[in-house]
């Protein structure tokens, strides 16, 4: 395969524990280049910006920066960047209007699957005598809570009638946790248990990939993991 038919990425956060593990996964697959590299002590972007995608896990400074990288390149942008404010995401809603935009808070295809389980149980069970508990789990270096995933998935729930606030999730920061994710739908007589465990941080390397070449078959505008990877929904 020549470098011009393989994914060209730039790496937004390239340093940090994401950062590394899409590295990592871009070196060892044959099908990808890594063009350019972004982080607090690092940058470099090519001169040439032909079919190049911007990848971004970093933080609101750096999604921030990648957004700029990405107008000025004209390149599709996808960040897993999640505790993002309002004018960052106002910000990638106008880069939409321009080039393709994937804000995926989670890059794991078993979360997009869980996301389209949860949407199902929630139009069953959306009654008063069902109710909605949610735990989800991270390592203690994990800033913001609760997940932007939690918030994703909750999200669904209450646009398929089964209210879930922020107020619902029990956030827990301990230890080297990769990612767990349970959501618990309670009766009085029954316990339904949707859970979504994640091992290995290259998991959401492998899916950040995956994302990326389907955001580079795309026109302009905001995409979700849902229609990025089930492109026939989207």
């Amino acid at each position: 395969m020549t470098n011009q038919s393989k994914l060209k990425l730039i790496l937004v956060g390239c340093e940090g524990k994401m950062g590394q593990a899409i590295r990592a996964q871009i070196t060892s697959d044959a099908t990808c280049l890594l063009v350019g590299e972004v982080d607090q002590s690092k940058r470099e972007i090519p001169t040439d910006s032909a079919d190049v995608i911007v990848v971004d896990f970093s933080s609101e400074k750096g999604t921030t920066d990648a957004i700029s990288i990405a107008y000025d390149l004209q390149a599709p942008l996808l960040t897993g960047t999640t505790g993002l404010t309002q004018q960052t995401h106002e910000a990638l809603e106008e880069l939409g209007s321009v080039v393709p935009v994937g804000v995926v808070p989670n890059t794991s295809f078993g979360i997009a699957v869980m996301g389209r389980i949860l949407g199902i149980a929630a139009t069953l069970l959306r009654s008063d005598s069902w109710s909605l508990e949610v735990v989800e789990k991270h390592h203690a270096k994990k800033k913001d809570a609760p997940s932007g995933t939690a918030l994703a998935l909750a999200k669904v729930c209450s646009e398929n009638g089964v209210s879930c606030s922020t107020t619902d999730i029990n956030s827990i920061r301990e230890g080297q946790v990769v990612g767990t994710h349970e959501f618990r739908f309670v009766s009085d007589y029954e316990t339904i248990t949707i859970r979504h465990e994640a091992h290995d941080r290259m998991l959401f390397a492998q899916g950040a990939l995956h994302l990326a070449r389907a955001l580079r078959e795309r026109s302009p505008g905001i995409y979700d993991a849902e229609a990025l990877f089930h492109p026939q929904n989207g």
